[in-house]
């Protein structure tokens, strides 16, 4: 429950004020003289009160969401997936099996759910499985932790809710974020993750290109300020057809942190409406209940 209120902040908020809202709302409608003490009238104006502050912690959420999506300083890039598109989702996913799956895994989704995205099982035993593994299996990595560690430097980190915890902007702008940098041990480094032990695994695709940083004065002291990339080698994909390549792993990445998340939002409709018609029916229900009563 914490976790699904820290990562749905705005929504939660909003939920809320349309909840204190309606109350205000329908306490608003109460006549309030046919209470002795003046309690539903410092009820109303608690309400209130809670309502202003519900609407100022959505206006900051939503300040946060806008202002603060950088990373290292550089602001994300809008990753614009859409978890209907199942032609994208089958694309990410072959994409993951073969530059990500060897290091990182997705231990909260089975195989056989990939069926969910159009891929028939004869095709998941035939290009996701390995020789060990079961259609009924979750997506782990045959890599040993501790080994990874000792290799790597740091265990390459579950991907299965990685889309809910950093986001699609995110994933997105770190896949096309890589540049070469020869001070790192690896030969990478990323402009949204300094100093990240991973290498551009997909660097044969997009091919290597170089940041170029300039010094700026900024409150008294310089700082390297990013100032574009330089491609100095292409590689595979041109810049169009690696950005999509980018776009449909993070797109994965998306549904896999919740694989009915689209199921879901249909049914929160529907939900939705219902408990609107019932407000509507309860409304009229209240006045014809109270309409004689003086």
């Amino acid at each position: 429950m914490l976790y699904f209120l820290t990562n749905n902040f705005v929504y939660v908020i909003f939920a809320l004020v349309l909840a204190v809202a309606g109350l205000a709302a329908w306490m608003t409608f109460v006549n309030k003289e046919r209470y002795a003490g003046g309690a539903i009238s410092n009820a109303h104006q608690w309400m209130i009160r809670l309502l202003k502050a519900l609407v100022a912690s959505l206006a900051f959420g939503v300040a946060l969401i806008i202002f603060g999506g950088g990373h290292g300083g550089v602001p994300t890039k809008a990753a614009n997936v859409d978890v209907t598109d199942r032609a994208s989702l089958q694309h990410g996913a072959a994409v993951f099996r073969d530059y990500c799956l060897s290091c990182h895994g997705l231990s909260m989704v089975r195989y056989n759910q990939l069926t969910k995205l159009g891929i028939s099982e004869d095709d998941i035993k035939a290009k996701m499985l390995t020789t060990t593994d079961k259609i009924g299996d979750t997506m782990q990595v045959a890599m040993n932790s501790a080994d990874a560690k000792r290799w790597l430097g740091v265990a390459p980190p579950d991907l299965s809710l990685m889309a809910n915890a950093k986001g699609a902007d995110y994933i997105y702008s770190y896949l096309t974020g890589f540049y070469k940098d020869d001070n790192r041990e690896t030969g990478w480094n990323n402009l949204y993750l300094k100093n990240a032990a991973m290498p551009h695994v997909l660097w044969q695709e997009e091919g290597i290109k170089t940041a170029k940083f300039v010094d700026v004065e900024e409150h008294g002291a310089k700082v390297s300020e990013f100032e574009g990339f330089e491609m100095v080698q292409p590689g595979k994909q041109d810049a169009e057809t690696f950005d999509k390549t980018a776009r449909d792993v993070t797109n994965f990445l998306v549904w896999a942190a919740e694989p009915d998340q689209t199921k879901r939002k249909y049914i929160g409709f529907g939900v939705m409406a219902f408990l609107l018609l019932l407000a509507l029916v309860t409304r009229k229900l209240s006045k014809n209940y109270w309409k004689d009563i003086h």
